[in-house]
């Protein structure tokens, strides 16, 4: 169902909005030279969670700002364009009271930009002209609240976001829209366990590969998950791998990418008892058996 209610919960604002190019200019072996650095905000409370290149090679960023727009508790989406070398072309502001975050940009044909993410506890796609003046606004309403943390391009024109519906339990959610926001088709992914998604991409056969997390079935920590559904977004199969069960880490696939033989590349990050981190690198075949991981990096805990 698409509506445009804009009431939700309100939580807790990150706290800087920044983008950081970093240019190497020196051989691959070398420490590259840090070519500008610019911070964007005035009252502490905006935080950057997506961004892309424009075709002119401008930059664009998605996020959040502290009530820029409702003067209410909680985040107004926030959307910043700026010049090649980080100088702000114009910022905009949109959302009317709750927490309204984006996390997913993309340039369309057209020179505008749709956005994506979190409207109040709802998921929507909101499409902006060249300038950020708002073409049109959907407002995704299911039971339960709503993360959307991607947003993709099909290679059929439309369009692909992933995140989490919590109605009946953490279910890893993947929704397709057209150009203009309606839903082509919406399925959310998990049995009895909770599953949620970090990273989607668009295979060769036209289907969508997931990578993310699931709970284990004693209920002591998650396991790392690739979801592969076909162009339709039906299930194709589902691969559960990481440390052993009967240990006490937790395995988190981060990033996937297709291999040339039609398999997959998967990182991700274990975190043990001990509250250190490692490192994940998995790798897959075409049907999603895993063909061993491996760790790496083990990192300190947290203090």
């Amino acid at each position: 169902m698409i509506s445009h209610s804009t009431w939700g919960r309100a939580l807790p604002a990150p706290i800087l909005f920044a983008l950081i190019l970093i240019i190497g200019r020196t051989s691959a072996f070398a420490q590259p030279e840090l070519d500008w650095v610019r911070v964007y905000g005035t009252n502490d409370h905006e935080a950057c969670w997506a961004m892309c290149q424009t075709g002119n090679h401008d930059f664009a960023l998605g996020g959040s700002s502290y009530f820029a727009v409702s003067n209410e508790s909680g985040n107004d989406a926030y959307f910043i364009l700026t010049d090649s070398n980080g100088d702000t072309l114009f910022s905009k502001a949109y959302g009317v009271r709750g927490y309204d975050v984006v996390t997913g940009v993309l340039q369309v044909e057209d020179g505008g930009f749709l956005l994506s993410g979190i409207w109040s506890s709802d998921a929507f796609a909101m499409k902006i002209d060249s300038t950020g003046e708002q073409v049109w606004l959907r407002v995704y309403e299911e039971e339960g609240p709503a993360v959307m943390r991607r947003l993709i391009a099909a290679s059929d024109g439309n369009f692909l976001l992933s995140g989490e519906n919590s109605a009946d339990g953490k279910k890893l959610w993947l929704l397709k829209i057209n150009g203009e926001g309606e839903i082509i088709w919406s399925r959310k992914y998990g049995d009895d366990l909770p599953m949620w998604g970090c990273k989607v991409i668009e295979t060769s056969d036209g289907g969508f590969a997931a990578g993310g997390g699931t709970g284990r079935p004693n209920g002591a920590g998650w396991e790392a998950v690739v979801l592969k559904v076909d162009s339709e977004g039906e299930e194709e199969w589902t691969s559960i791998f990481g440390t052993p069960r009967d240990s006490a880490a937790s395995d988190q696939a981060v990033s996937i990418a297709e291999a040339r033989d039609g398999g997959y590349m998967v990182a991700g990050c274990t975190k043990f008892a001990d509250g250190s981190w490692q490192d994940l690198i998995a790798r897959l075949d075409q049907d999603g058996t895993s063909c061993g991981s491996t760790g790496l990096m083990a990192i300190k805990p947290y203090k």
